[in-house]
């Protein structure tokens, strides 16, 4: 998989051994702090 923001081997290493298979959290949003944390379903 290549990804076009991972420009050099130090971020290629990063993503695939450790961020690759980690949930996308996007904190800019309007969720509470604890919706968030009570993974709450909508």
């Amino acid at each position: 998989m290549k990804i076009f923001c991972l420009t050099n081997e130090i971020a290629i290493s990063l993503f695939h051994d450790y961020v690759k298979e980690m949930s996308i959290i996007d904190y800019h949003c309007h969720l509470s702090p604890k919706e968030i944390y009570e993974n709450k379903n909508f």
